[in-house]
């Protein structure tokens, strides 16, 4: 059934923010008992207890404390699509206030089903009594109205036609103990679904740049500040937002596009014949770097300078063990187009800077250092790089990346499993900020 201007106008979306926040609070408290019982299986009942009995109880443990760690995940997604339900729908409200607000102060008449028309034009004898041009910019008037008021409706069922089938899609997903499939199928599904949500709103690559500007003027300063970190990508080449913020979202430097660094980045993230090597987070992150328009560098020392950034063919082969060695020590490619800590130094070292995890945005990129032991990597190498995609208005950081191969993938959600399996981790983030 569809939403209508009642339904819309009256709507609480405040009451999913704070569900939202009580499935948090939820998930939180499984991750700490799933934390708890792990702790208790092996360092407290291991040592004491050999027997068959024993190691019976800790496979119980470690199975209960499975179970709680996928339903972490499970109610994370939950809050995820609650989170982006509630804030397309506040964006459709304000929009359509808005629109009634105008509507009222304009002499026009907005029936039940969203139906527009002037109260002026409608008079009689109003054909004789007004210009022309007095016609027109009141029928110029009706026709955006209605624009607002449709759109408004449409984004609100939109969202809540999205929203109801992910939140049933996670009900029959509540038998998951696995916290691996939890982790990378459920959750994987679920936390791009907030950020999509938010994009809804926003009018669609085409629209009457006219139309464009009155629904961005209809939002709050608030909601537009919200609107460029969630979705930067889709503002920042809209016809009708503000030079200035295409500007910003853009970048100044004209060194590269930020907004189509994310964009490529997203609509690239499951393209697995980009990748070259076994783990490809950083060349993913160089190609989207250079898609946008980051120049290669080469000082003439080729890939093998440690400060150039650019990539050439894997060469196979045909050479022998020399072309063999090439391809295996990632000689086609310079070290900072592939390696984390490579790109991290590279960038640090020719004008870009680290920036604190709260003042991060969209076009920023992530590199994970190892801050504690770990199965994979030393203390303090850099071995992960994504590409932040949106910070949503929860707070939430979304990134994007390869190997694994994620979309908006939530950093609140999923950095607990990070350093439950790699231990801890210092999260460092670098703006890219060229100087050649």
């Amino acid at each position: 059934m569809a939403i209508t201007l009642d339904q819309l106008k009256n709507a609480q979306p405040g009451l999913w923010s704070t569900a939202a926040n009580d499935w948090a609070a939820m998930a939180k408290h499984c991750w700490e008992a799933s934390t708890e019982l792990r702790h208790q299986a092996t360092q407290k009942i291991a040592p004491v207890w050999s027997s068959d009995s024993g190691n019976l109880a800790q496979a119980k443990m470690t199975a209960q404390a499975d179970a709680l760690e996928a339903a972490y995940d499970e109610m994370r997604g939950v809050v995820a699509v609650l989170d982006g339900a509630a804030e397309a729908f506040e964006l459709a409200q304000r929009s359509l206030g808005s629109a009634l607000s105008y509507a009222d102060q304009n002499g026009m008449a907005v029936a039940a089903d969203g139906t527009v028309t002037s109260t002026t034009l409608t008079m009689p004898h109003a054909h004789n009594l007004l210009d022309p041009s007095d016609r027109q910019q009141i029928n110029q008037q009706v026709s955006q109205t209605s624009w607002l008021v449709q759109q408004a409706l449409a984004d609100a069922n939109k969202a809540d036609t999205t929203a109801a089938a992910a939140l049933n899609r996670l009900a029959g997903q509540v038998n998951v103990t696995d916290p691996s499939t939890a982790l990378d199928n459920v959750q994987k599904d679920a936390s791009p679904l907030e950020v999509s949500l938010i994009a809804g709103a926003v009018p669609p690559a085409g629209t009457d740049p006219t139309l464009v500007a009155a629904w961005w003027n209809s939002l709050t300063p608030d909601q537009q500040q919200q609107l460029q970190l969630a979705v930067p990508a889709s503002l920042a080449h809209l016809d009708g937002i503000p030079t200035g913020v295409q500007q910003q979202l853009i970048g100044t430097d004209g060194k590269f596009d930020r907004s189509k660094f994310i964009q490529w980045a997203m609509d690239n993230w499951d393209n697995t014949g980009l990748d070259t090597f076994d783990n490809n987070c950083t060349n993913f992150t160089s190609d989207a770097l250079h898609a946008a328009g980051l120049a290669y560098k080469n000082d003439g020392d080729g890939s093998f300078g440690d400060n150039n950034w650019f990539k050439g063919a894997q060469l196979g082969s045909w050479g022998g063990p020399v072309t063999n060695w090439i391809d295996a020590h990632d000689k086609s490619h310079t070290r900072s187009w592939a390696l984390a800590g490579g790109l991290h130094d590279f960038l640090l070292n020719n004008g870009s800077t680290t920036v604190p995890i709260s003042q991060a945005r969209p076009g920023d990129i992530i590199f994970l250092q190892q801050a504690g032991p770990g199965p994979n990597a030393a203390v303090g190498d850099i071995h992960h790089a994504c590409i932040i995609t949106s910070i949503t208005p929860d707070g939430d950081i979304h990134y994007t990346q390869h190997t694994n191969s994620y979309l908006n993938a939530s950093l609140n959600t999923r950095l607990p499993s990070e350093l439950q399996e790699e231990g801890q981790q210092n999260v460092v983030v670098v703006r890219v900020q060229p100087n050649w």
